[in-house]
């Protein structure tokens, strides 16, 4: 929520208010990605990985959707990639949205899930 609801004190009546019409007005999951919410505690106090399997996070620097940008979504725990997508491509622009689809993305997520078959498909 890029920190608009923080300045309403939680507990408060406008608080309150605004954590009923956010999940109405802009996604029914938002409040649970409030910073200090049940959800964003049990995730932040993890550990959220598996031993045994390997993780990769991609992010991007021009996300103004979950902010603030990669600290947001990156995993700080053994055997998680995190990475920015312009770490792969200094100079490119890539907004929220556009993560799932972009060409440059979709080659890594290949590449997370099976280098030999990434390489064969780069084109």
């Amino acid at each position: 929520m890029s920190g608009v609801v923080d300045i309403l004190p939680p507990g408060s009546p406008q608080r309150a208010v605004a954590d009923a019409a956010v999940p109405v007005l802009a996604c029914p999951a938002c409040t649970d990605m409030e910073t200090g919410f049940p959800f964003v505690k049990a995730v932040n106090d993890g550990p959220v990985t598996q031993p045994g399997v390997r993780y990769a996070v991609i992010a991007t620097r021009d996300d103004t959707t979950v902010t603030p940008p990669g600290t947001a979504s990156f995993i700080n725990e053994p055997s998680v990639t995190n990475l920015f997508v312009q770490d792969l491509h200094p100079g490119i622009r890539v907004e929220h949205a556009a993560l799932p689809s972009h060409p440059v993305i979709r080659r890594w997520i290949l590449q997370q899930l099976d280098p030999a078959t990434a390489n064969s498909n780069a084109g």
